[in-house]
C-alpha cells in the first residue's frame, strides 16, 4: 500500500517585513483537524486524514484493492471549531458566487494579473515563553484569499491547526504584512475565516465562481505559496480531472475537486481559479504517494459557500445533523452484481446513534431520506443538508437476505440532533 500524505504547512527561509520570525515546520500539523475527521476516513485515502500523535508521518490502514471503503458520522458530536465567543454578527458580510461571463476566456497572462494580488501568505504562531523577547513560536504556514475589500479572508482550518488562540500574520504580494483574527473555523470541511486589521486600507478582493458551472477538462490554475513564503505567488496550471470526489465520507463531508495543476505543500487555502479569473476551489490536499502524480484537491465554491457564510456570521456551523453512523456507499454496479439495493450501507453504530434502539442493523442500506432516494453518497449528503436537528426524519432502509431470512424493507423515523449537543 503506498503512502498517502496530507498538505502541512511549511517553513518560509526569509522574514516578512515587520511580522514576527516565521513558523517551522509543524510535527502536530493537520492534527486536530485530521483527528477531527479520523472516525470518518476512507481507509485507501487514510493518511489524509489521520495523523499519529507522535509524527506528522501519517501511516495508512491495510486495505486490499478490492475492498470498499468505509464512511462515518463521529461517534460523538464534535465542536466544529470556531473563535472563542459564539456572539452572532448579523452585518458580517456574506461570500456570493458569480455567475460565468457571457465573453470569451481570459488568457493565462490575464487571469494572473487579476487573480495574484488577492492570493497571500498565512503565518501562523503561538505565545510561547521559549521564543524570546516576541513571545511567539512559529506553528504553520499556508496560503489564503482575500474574500472582501475590509480584510476578510479564507484558509483552511488546518493551516491554523484548527486553533483560535494563535496569532496570525498575512503578507500580501506587495510584501505589506497585518495581524490576522480568527473568525471561525470548521474542522469538517477545513474551512476557515480571518479578518485581517487593516486600518482601514482596501484590499485586492478575489471573484468567486460557481464550482458547479465548471466541467471536466476546463483548464485551471492554481495560486498559493508552495514551501512557504521563499516561492510564494507561484501559479501553476492543469485542468480539472475530476469533481465529487470524497477522502472523507462523513455525513458533512464536502465533495472535492480533483485536478493535476501541480499543488505542493503551502498551498493550503489557495486559489483554484478558472479560465475567467474565478476562484472555484479552495486547495486543501494532494496524493504524494509513490507511483502517483498530478492528484491535487480543492473544496468546491458552490458547496464551501453555506460553510464560509456561517462561519462569517456565527463563528461556527451551526444546525448540522449528527446521526452516529459509519457506512459504505453500495453503488449501483454492486447492487446488481450482489442482488442487492444501492443506497448507505451501515458498518457501525456509534452509543449515541439516533438509531440506537431501533430495527436497524449492521449492513442495513439506507435507500432514502425523506423520501429522497440516495444512491450516491452525494445523493446522501445532499438530502442530510435538507434536514434540521430536532426535526424527525424518516429513513427508507433494506435488509439484504441471508441465508436464513429473506431481504426486508422497512422505514425509521427518528428525531435528529445537532453534532454540537
Amino acid at each position: 500500500m503506498s503512502d498517502w500524505n496530507p498538505f502541512e504547512p511549511q517553513s518560509p527561509n526569509p522574514v516578512p517585513p515587520t511580522a514576527p520570525n516565521p513558523p517551522h515546520r509543524s510535527s502536530a500539523a493537520l492534527r486536530t483537524f485530521l483527528a477531527t475527521l479520523s472516525a470518518a476516513l476512507i481507509v485507501a485515502f487514510g493518511s489524509l486524514l489521520a495523523v499519529s500523535s507522535a509524527s506528522s508521518v501519517v501511516q495508512p490502514q491495510g486495505m486490499s484493492s478490492g475492498s470498499a471503503p468505509s464512511a462515518s458520522s463521529q461517534s460523538e458530536p464534535a465542536h466544529s471549531g470556531s473563535a472563542s465567543s459564539y456572539v452572532e454578527n448579523p452585518l458580517a458580510p456574506q461570500l456570493s458566487l458569480s455567475a460565468l461571463p457571457q465573453t470569451s476566456s481570459l488568457t493565462d497572462q490575464q487571469i494572473v494579473k487579476k487573480v495574484r494580488a488577492s492570493i497571500l501568505s498565512v503565518l501562523v504562531y503561538e505565545q510561547s515563553a521559549d521564543s524570546g523577547a516576541s513571545g511567539l513560536t512559529g506553528l504553520s504556514q499556508g496560503s489564503g484569499i482575500i474574500m472582501t475589500a475590509d480584510g476578510y479572508l479564507l484558509t483552511n482550518a488546518h493551516v491554523l491547526e484548527s486553533r483560535s488562540d494563535v496569532y496570525v500574520c498575512v503578507v500580501l504580494l506587495n510584501g505589506e504584512t497585518f495581524h490576522a483574527s480568527v473568525v471561525g473555523f470548521d474542522t469538517r470541511t477545513d474551512l476557515a475565516v480571518l479578518k485581517a486589521d487593516t486600518n482601514g486600507e482596501s484590499l485586492p478582493a478575489a471573484e468567486f465562481g460557481d464550482s458547479d458551472s465548471c466541467e471536466i477538462g476546463d483548464p485551471v490554475l492554481a495560486f498559493g505559496n508552495p514551501g512557504g513564503v521563499a516561492y510564494a505567488n507561484s501559479v501553476t496550471k492543469g485542468i480539472l480531472s475530476a469533481t465529487n470526489r470524497f477522502l472523507a465520507l462523513d455525513i458533512n463531508s464536502l465533495p472535492l475537486l480533483q485536478t493535476d495543476a501541480p499543488i505542493n505543500p503551502g498551498n493550503s487555502g489557495g486559489a483554484l481559479v478558472n479560465s475567467y479569473g474565478q476562484v472555484i476551489g479552495i486547495n486543501s490536499a494532494k496524493v504524494t504517494a509513490t507511483d502517483f502524480e498530478g492528484m491535487g484537491f480543492a473544496i468546491p465554491t458552490a458547496q464551501a459557500k453555506t460553510v464560509i457564510n456561517q462561519l462569517l456570521r456565527y463563528g461556527r456551523v451551526i444546525n448540522r445533523v449528527y446521526l452516529g453512523i459509519r457506512f459504505s456507499p453500495v453503488s449501483e454496479l454492486d447492487a446488481s452484481l450482489y442482488q442487492i439495493k444501492p443506497g448507505m450501507q451501515v458498518t457501525y453504530f456509534a452509543d449515541n446513534s439516533v438509531f440506537t434502539g431501533t430495527e436497524m442493523q449492521v449492513n442495513d442500506i439506507i435507500t432514502a431520506v425523506n423520501g429522497t432516494s440516495v444512491k450516491t453518497a452525494t445523493d446522501f449528503f445532499a438530502a442530510l443538508d435538507k434536514c434540521s436537528p430536532g426535526q424527525p426524519a424518516t429513513f427508507s432502509v433494506y435488509r439484504p437476505a441471508d441465508k436464513d431470512t429473506s431481504a426486508l424493507e422497512y422505514e425509521i423515523s427518528v428525531p435528529l440532533r445537532s453534532e454540537n449537543g
